[in-house]
């Protein structure tokens, strides 16, 4: 798994980010809370758009936290405390920020659609979310992958003639839980949902944790501090800006994004993994920029003159969101893989077992065909196989089981 060594970027982090992540004591633990942070940080920042070639984009993301049973999540979790004094204020108009995921379909886009389309859902089990999708026929899935593009969503019942229509929903979400749920959260990683998310992992040193090392501290009351006296005058900030704040990539900065992906895709087509072009796309993309946004939005408003409506991405940020972009894409790999390994297939076996010691692509994919398995399934597994180091490539189109 891909960590961001933080050393190199902690004192470039733009405004309050390094007082934040440095409430966590423990270093293994900082990583996941900057990301977490982040990513929540995303969904109060009203009035801050920019363009992603010709699509229009908000600074939204999703993000799955993954670490095994008592890691410590639980502490990474308090984050959240960030924005719970922006829901509280949005209750007393009548709306509300956090969308509880451990609800029915309709009900989610009643509250989005009383929102303005707006809406975070935090949940510290990963299951709840899984349950969800599995017991609304597919509209929660639907509903996700639509909102992370800000598309249309509509939704009506007959039975109680309600119809809902919004128009570019904003949604972020963030998750807890371990990688032995993940065939509970998506099925697998056709149908879209599975590149949406960004993921990382939390994996501190397995040893015994002293709970009194740093004194005692209530972190949810320290970061609920934070969002009442820095956060919420952030968000009312945005909230009254009279013109939206419009980000955006230097030249330098595309060229070198351009450059940098289009080799990380060449590579996977070399090492003939398709799985994870999409991915790629996607996080190289929709997830660089809107980092990049969020960035630079707390950047501006942790300037001394905000002057401008123009958002234009820091480079200490540009190689901050560089540098997590190669995480992400290198835990999507792990991902993957696991999400593959953990389906009940007996197929899957079947295939690895079936493979000779040397063989070809041509070999897996004939081999493939004969247990009646396709071709990108096959890709699939020939993927994750070199992941659980079960086959290794030799050389292109070359390989060998272990």
């Amino acid at each position: 798994m891909g960590t961001l060594d933080l050393k190199n970027h902690m004192h470039k982090l733009p405004g309050s980010l390094k007082k934040y992540v440095q409430e966590f004591k423990e270093k293994d633990t900082q990583e996941a809370g900057l990301l977490c942070i982040i990513v929540l940080l995303g969904a109060v920042m009203p009035n801050v758009i920019g363009y992603h070639g010709s699509k229009l984009n908000h600074p939204r993301l999703f993000l799955l936290l993954m670490g095994g049973s008592a890691t410590g999540k639980g502490e990474i979790s308090s984050v959240k405390q960030l924005i719970k004094p922006i829901d509280k204020y949005l209750k007393g108009l009548g709306k509300r920020l956090l969308i509880p995921l451990n609800n029915t379909y309709p009900n989610v886009i009643k509250m989005i659609d009383k929102n303005d389309g707006i809406g975070a859902m935090i949940e510290t089990e990963a299951d709840v979310f899984g349950d969800s999708i599995k017991s609304e026929h597919g509209n929660y899935s639907t509903f996700f992958r639509q909102a992370y593009h800000h598309e249309e969503v509509t939704y009506a019942r007959k039975r109680k003639d309600e119809e809902y229509q919004i128009d570019s929903p904003q949604v972020t979400v963030l998750l807890f839980g371990t990688q032995m749920q993940l065939p509970n959260l998506m099925k697998d990683s056709e149908n879209g949902l599975f590149g949406r998310f960004m993921y990382t992992f939390y994996e501190p040193e397995v040893k015994w944790k002293d709970m009194y090392k740093h004194g005692i501290r209530d972190l949810d009351e320290i970061f609920r501090n934070y969002g009442e006296q820095e956060i919420l005058p952030m968000y009312n900030f945005l909230t009254e800006l009279q013109e939206p704040l419009i980000f955006n990539f230097t030249q330098d900065q595309i060229d070198t994004i351009n450059k940098h992906y289009d080799s990380i895709i060449e590579d996977l087509k070399s090492q003939e993994i398709e799985g994870l072009t999409a991915s790629v796309y996607r996080i190289g993309g929709t997830v660089l920029f809107r980092m990049a946004m969020i960035l630079s939005t707390i950047r501006y408003y942790s300037s001394d003159s905000r002057e401008g409506k123009n958002l234009v991405c820091h480079q200490d940020d540009f190689e901050f969101c560089i540098k997590a972009c190669d995480v992400f894409i290198e835990n999507a790999s792990a991902t993957l893989a696991d999400l593959i390994a953990l389906q009940p297939s007996t197929k899957r076996h079947l295939f690895l077992a079936k493979l000779p010691q040397y063989f070809t692509s041509k070999d897996f994919v004939k081999i493939a065909g004969s247990l009646d398995i396709k071709r990108k399934a096959a890709e699939y597994y020939i993927n994750s196989y070199q992941v659980t180091k079960q086959v290794k490539r030799v050389s292109y189109g070359k390989y060998e089981k272990m």
